[in-house]
């Protein structure tokens, strides 16, 4: 019997099945192999498990065995009948066939790193700037200026104009 502070597990306390066997089967809920044929041996051991059951029915814990005692007999009913155990296996296979599948793709592929926040201190860097930056810093040619470098046509000619001397930075 369970106390107040811990939760009555049926499935394991009154039939045996760990956790790892849960949520059970028809088969594991009557204590069977799958491959059982014998229409006797089934009767048997849903008979063998409703007893261990119905012995709680007077008990704190009657609802719960009022819930098991139903599965333990829709269960055995499905299994009883060929047709419906042929449906539920089919049922259990397509079930067990898409959880293999599920743990065989691969996981999804890692989001690309989000960009970095813009400091709020920094100016905003455009784009016509920035591409002026990196031609004049890339580009050795000689600076001039409009005062150097007269339009024809003003303060002299064009053989007038001396060239500057070039920067080695």
């Amino acid at each position: 019997m369970a106390t107040i502070m811990e939760k009555l597990d049926p499935y394991q306390a009154w039939l045996g099945l760990s956790p790892d066997e849960l949520p059970a089967n028809h088969y594991s809920l009557l204590g069977i192999d799958p491959g059982e044929g014998s229409r006797d041996a089934i009767s048997r051991a849903a008979e063998q498990r409703m007893d261990v059951v119905r012995s709680h029915l007077d008990g704190p814990d009657a609802a719960a065995a009022r819930r098991l005692l139903n599965e333990l007999t829709r269960a055995a009913g499905c299994l009883l009948n060929p047709a419906e155990r042929v449906a539920y296996d089919r049922r259990l296979r397509r079930a067990a066939e898409a959880a293999e599948e599920a743990e065989a793709e691969p996981a999804p592929p890692a989001s690309p790193p989000a960009s970095p926040p813009i400091s709020s201190t920094s100016p905003p860097i455009s784009p016509v700037a920035s591409a002026a930056s990196a031609a004049s810093a890339a580009s050795p040619v000689a600076e001039t200026t409009a005062e150097s470098t007269p339009a024809e046509g003003q303060h002299g000619s064009a053989k007038s104009r001396k060239p500057l001397p070039q920067s080695t930075a």
